[in-house]
């Protein structure tokens, strides 16, 4: 079922935007990568050593240690029409950091993809210090849907989608939390 999310998520990444070289930052096991790989995007990551290792042994992506890439990703300036942080943002040490990153690598008028646990939500609010996406300490930051817009809005990024929740990452939140 959670593989029938990731084709979902890639199909309305390929349909809405038709995007050619994409980059996914923390892509885990590349399930989205490889689903936009079959639509016939080019597809990149940049992921932990561990995990990189394992993709390379079992995913047909292009991939590129984060700890070899701390202080400037290894991609020319706009060579990307999609990148995604699909709940990794709130893990990384300097999103805003990552964020122009991902602003140097995007061609003009691309699209930037964030998904992450929303604290504000009903969830966390009836959940509080058991809910299941607090994951201190592995979750360095928290945002909420309001806070995330604002700061794109600062980096001078046009919201085009906004959604609360997912399917299946509610039921997985709800059950754990």
């Amino acid at each position: 079922i959670f593989r029938w999310n990731h084709h979902r998520n890639a199909l309305f990444f390929y349909d809405q935007f038709h995007p050619q070289r994409v980059l996914e930052i923390g892509c885990g096991r590349a399930y989205i990568l490889r689903e936009l790989k079959q639509l016939g995007c080019q597809v990149y990551c940049l992921e932990s050593h561990g995990a990189a290792d394992w993709i390379l042994h079992n995913q047909e992506v292009q991939v590129v240690s984060l700890e070899t890439a701390e202080q400037a990703w290894p991609f020319e300036p706009e060579s990307f029409q999609l990148v995604v942080f699909w709940h990794v943002f709130e893990h990384l040490p300097d999103p805003i950091k990552a964020l122009q990153q991902a602003t140097q690598v995007l061609e003009t008028d691309k699209v930037l993809c964030i998904s992450v646990p929303n604290i504000a939500s009903l969830q966390a609010r009836l959940g509080r210090a058991t809910w299941f996406h607090l994951d201190v300490p592995r979750h360095l930051f928290h945002f909420s849907k309001h806070g995330l817009v604002e700061l794109l809005e600062r980096h001078h990024y046009e919201i085009i989608k906004v959604t609360s929740g997912d399917a299946i990452q509610n039921l997985y939140g709800w059950c754990q939390s």
